[in-house]
């Protein structure tokens, strides 16, 4: 049914450009946030002299205490902004993945986006109320009500070790700056990780409210040189309703319907990757699981693994080569 893979394709092309809007917004704010500090930053480098100095005599000056304090004071305000950007990306997720699931259904039924209004229709507040992670108390704002004082012992840290050891101000600038790189990889990857897991979730609450045309879900990804094995893996696989998409942070896979019509994924994903060239096998793969695999001692199947996490509960991950070896 290749409509269906058109149309879902179709769907999220459009899911990622608003993603990329966001993030490009979170980018840009957090870019301006770092250049209100590097003055301060450089000065403070500057006057340390690079010579080696105790933690002590580091809190001591007027520069250090000055800058850590703007620099807690900047981070609460981002965190800020990335909280709101959470719940108007949650919010969106909801209502395209609702109305989307709609029209797939119809898709698949019919060929025909037209009759979308044949399906039953969920509130998005409904659907929020159901997948209650996107409560405002819920984890996932609690877990981003730790990004500011995260990143700030992060940073802290980078400039006591700095300016402790005496290293050369360029050298102390580039281990503050990866310090506050690592909140901003944090803050992208919890915004769009929300995101697209609200896109999913209100996709099987429509799948779930017309379970008389749809029995299940089939796991479907985008299968490409950035595709991981854990998704390789599961691409086509048949899920029932009361299981979620549990795909890993960032991840791109979505849930389509599963009807009377069969399975809409005509290639698994293991079949997929065995016909690519060893180059792009062994890239995937990497080589230390490309060659225990040649040699027999693993399998495709097996290379996604579900592990715990904050927030959502479970994740699918690309299972290590420990793992797979035993």
């Amino acid at each position: 049914m290749p409509d269906v893979i058109t149309a879902t394709q179709q769907y999220q092309a459009a899911l990622d450009r608003e993603s990329q809007r966001e993030m490009r917004a979170l980018i840009d704010e957090y870019t301006r946030m770092y250049k209100r500090l590097q003055d301060k930053i450089d000065l403070l480098v500057l006057s340390a002299g690079g010579k080696p100095m105790t933690e002590a005599q580091i809190y001591r000056l007027d520069r250090y205490q000055d800058l850590t304090r703007q620099i807690e004071q900047e981070l609460i305000e981002y965190q800020s902004l990335v909280t709101r950007t959470t719940r108007a990306t949650v919010d969106s997720g909801l209502a395209s993945g609702e109305r989307d699931a709609r029209r797939l259904l119809s898709v698949t039924v019919g060929g025909d986006e037209s009759i979308v209004a044949r399906f039953n229709r969920l509130p998005v507040g409904a659907i929020k109320t159901l997948t209650g992670f996107l409560d405002d108390d819920s984890d996932l704002y609690k877990r981003i009500k730790l990004l500011a004082p995260t990143t700030f012992d992060i940073v802290r840290q980078r400039m006591i070790e700095g300016i402790g050891l005496g290293y050369n101000p360029k050298k102390i600038a580039r281990m503050i700056q990866d310090g506050f790189g690592q909140g901003l990889t944090d803050a992208l990857r919890t915004v769009r990780t929300a995101q697209i897991w609200a896109y999913r979730e209100a996709n099987r609450a429509v799948y779930t409210a017309n379970s008389d045309v749809v029995k299940g879900w089939v796991w479907y990804a985008a299968l490409d040189d950035l595709t991981c094995m854990s998704c390789v893996a599961q691409h086509g696989s048949e899920h029932p309703l009361d299981e979620p998409l549990d795909d890993h942070y960032n991840g791109r896979c979505v849930a389509l319907p599963l009807t009377v019509f069969g399975n809409p994924v005509d290639e698994k994903g293991v079949s997929w990757f065995e016909k690519m060239g060893e180059v792009q096998q062994r890239a995937m793969m990497g080589t230390g699981k490309y060659e225990a695999w040649k040699d027999g001692k693993i399998d495709i199947a097996n290379m996604s693994a579900q592990r715990p996490v904050d927030v959502y509960g479970n994740m699918h991950f690309e299972a290590s080569l420990k793992e797979l070896l035993g």
